[in-house]
This record gives C-alpha cells, sequence and structure tokens, in this order.
C-alpha cells in the first residue's frame, strides 16, 4: 500500500502535478492556546480554600513544539513537586486534549475545546485525593498573564467546588 502511494505522488510530480498538500499544525485551532506560551512565576489567586491570594504556587515555562502541534508545560512547583503538562489539538475530534503526568506517576487527562474567551478542559480521573469530575478554564490576562481555575465535581456537574485558582505572570 505505501508503495502504491509513493508511486502516485511520484507519478503526479513526473507529470506535472503537485503532490497533495500534507496537513500541518499551522491552523487556527492549533493558535488557540497560544497565549499560555512563555515563562511564568505562579502565585495562588483569590479563591483558593486554605491558601492566601499572593502565596508563590512555582514556575512554568511553556513552550510550543513539534512545528506547533503541541505545547509543553514544565511545572517547578514551591512544595518541590514537579511536572509536564502536554497541550495539543486532535484535528479529526476537533477537540484539545490535556495530558498532566507529575514526578511522582501521578497523571490526568482531560479533553478540551475554545469557547471564544478561554480554553476549558473537563473529565473523570483521580488526582491527589480526589476522584471524580475536573473542570479547568484557562484565560489569558492584560500583559500577557494567564489565569487557572481549577474546579472539582463529585456529582457529575451537578455543583463544582473550587480547588485551585491561580495567575501565570510572565517572566521579564
Amino acid at each position: 500500500m505505501a508503495a502504491a502511494a509513493f508511486a502516485s505522488v511520484t507519478l503526479q510530480q513526473a507529470w506535472g502535478q503537485p503532490a497533495p498538500k500534507q496537513p500541518d499544525c499551522s491552523a487556527a485551532e492549533y493558535r488557540q492556546f497560544d497565549f499560555k506560551l512563555g515563562d511564568f512565576e505562579v502565585v495562588v489567586a483569590e479563591g483558593t480554600p486554605g491558601t492566601a491570594a499572593g502565596t508563590p504556587a512555582g514556575k512554568a515555562t511553556v513552550e510550543s513544539i513539534l512545528s506547533g502541534c503541541m505545547l509543553v508545560e514544565h511545572w517547578y512547583g514551591t512544595s518541590g513537586r514537579d511536572g509536564r503538562a502536554h497541550y495539543y489539538f486532535e484535528r479529526a475530534a476537533k477537540r484539545w486534549h490535556l495530558l498532566i503526568v507529575f514526578d511522582d506517576g501521578e497523571v490526568l487527562q482531560l479533553r478540551g475545546r475554545w469557547t471564544g474567551k478561554a480554553m476549558v478542559f473537563m473529565g473523570h480521573g483521580r488526582f491527589e485525593s480526589f476522584q471524580g469530575l475536573h473542570r479547568m478554564t484557562w484565560s489569558p490576562l492584560p500583559q500577557g498573564g494567564v489565569r487557572q481555575f481549577w474546579e472539582i465535581s463529585r456529582d457529575n456537574g451537578a455543583t463544582w467546588k473550587t480547588d485551585f485558582v491561580a495567575m501565570y505572570q510572565r517572566r521579564p
């Protein structure tokens, strides 16, 4: 089958016809989360239960890889817990995905979409001591900052409880 495809492309090129354009990651959908690219100091924001606003939470560097097909966040928490988050747009399903992996082996996977104002990821999973539905909303802020708002639901989304609110502030 691969030989037939190669022969078809070779014949098209030989006859002066352009080869079919291969899909890439330059479409607008792949740029929806680019506001999260950069180097950040992360502080706890008002609304996080049990932690004072302004408390340092960590540092993050978010980079674009694979020709713009994926964003990778390198997280360095003040608690000593480090992790990576992989964000990518799935062309066939027309949705975003988030895979978080921490240095203790904990993993969370969510699906997402751009709402026009924020990137919202949702999904069921276990994270730390919580098992249930997670909703994580990322919003761009003035001066290039980013707000993260993480909620959890034990009743499949009927009610939500704020778990973590953070402000990503760009490092100079």
